[in-house]
């Protein structure tokens, strides 16, 4: 027994002592091999080393912080943003409204027959009260291809339902027609909401009538806000601008919204959300919030140059690593008379070249 403990030692010693050889071997060999090169090669060397390292660390923390990856929120969570947008939106056309038709000052010039320039002037001082109200709904309307969605108006028909006076942003203008023509959805009702599709735009529009103290009807008002296209207008567009866009890119998901329904090849990969003005009537309807599965990842233009330039650096030190292991095997193989090494050597000194 003691024998076979002994003979356990020696073999595990004996193969410790080999480890500890080649280790001592390769340490030699590296030391040698670094002596070997030229002073100015080891500073480049040492120089690469420390610019690849710091490269790297750089790379990684940039890349991490300009991640596009976004958390990826629920599908009614999305679909609830979408229709708070709306709310809101509803909320600030209701509001314009309601405040030209209940304003005094603009009730006793209808009442006293004033002339359109009076009504105009008055219209355009009630309509810019509420300009950082609607600006506040959708910043993201400020600028670029969505500025478009700045378009609003406010108009007034008199009790023949004639238009007599108006006012609209000069981007996305509003159009009225010269007759009032949403008087059948005032039989009712004194106000409303609804969504008007155009043949290019879609549009929340609040309508009220105008009544006296003596109950008398003095006319309409009209107000209505953008909220996308009805279909793709721009050269470079593939799909509609709308009032939602941005929270559906922000989602971080496969989203958008759209004015008509998906076609049905297309219907098996999304989840669909009718979104409503009033979600019991169905008259309401405003269009449809198209989730997909997917996470939307996108590359920025600055995760594109990093990931370029981090290219770059490592087929860079590939390539001096390579060229310098080629340079060191012809070195070693030229003052060596052993055959194997001379084919070595003579394959560096190829690669070298």
């Amino acid at each position: 027994m003691a024998d076979k403990d002994q003979i356990e030692y020696t073999s595990r010693r004996s193969s410790s002592v080999k480890i500890e050889a080649v280790i001592s071997l390769l340490r030699r060999e590296i030391r040698h091999f670094y002596r070997e090169l030229p002073r100015s090669m080891r500073w480049t060397l040492m120089s690469l080393s420390i610019i690849a390292l710091l490269s790297s660390s750089v790379l990684f923390i940039a890349g991490f912080i300009s991640s596009s990856s976004k958390e990826r929120v629920s599908e009614n969570i999305l679909a609830k943003e979408v229709k708070i947008r709306l709310d809101r939106l509803v909320e600030a056309v209701s509001n314009l409204r309601d405040t030209v038709s209940t304003d005094p000052s603009f009730i006793q010039k209808v009442e006293s027959n004033s002339s359109s320039p009076v009504l105009f002037e008055t219209i355009f001082h009630l309509d810019s009260l509420k300009e950082n109200k609607f600006s506040d709904i959708l910043p993201a309307a400020g600028s670029g291809q969505y500025s478009f969605l700045k378009g609003r108006g406010i108009a007034y028909y008199d009790a023949s339902k004639h238009l007599i006076a108006w006012n609209s942003t000069r981007v996305g203008t509003a159009n009225f027609d010269s007759i009032f023509s949403y008087g059948g959805n005032l039989e009712k009702h004194s106000k409303t909401v609804l969504v008007d599709n155009e043949q290019m735009f879609a549009w929340i529009v609040a309508v009220r009538k105008i009544i006296s103290k003596d109950g008398a009807l003095l006319g309409y008002i009209t107000a209505k806000a953008m909220i996308g296209e009805r279909y793709p207008l721009g050269i470079s567009e593939d799909r509609q601008l709308t009032f939602f866009d941005d929270i559906s890119s922000n989602s971080g998901r496969e989203a958008r919204f759209s004015f008509t329904p998906l076609k049905v090849d297309s219907i098996n990969s999304k989840k669909t959300y009718s979104i409503y003005i009033d979600p019991s009537d169905s008259s309401s309807l405003v269009g449809f919030l198209n989730i997909g599965g997917n996470i939307t990842i996108q590359s920025t233009n600055l995760q594109q140059i990093l990931r370029f330039i981090r290219d770059i650096t490592f087929a860079l030190f590939i390539f001096i690593l390579i060229w310098l292991i080629s340079w060191y095997t012809a070195e070693v193989g030229s003052r060596n008379n052993t055959i194997i090494l001379k084919i070595l050597s003579m394959g560096g000194i190829l690669v070298f070249i």
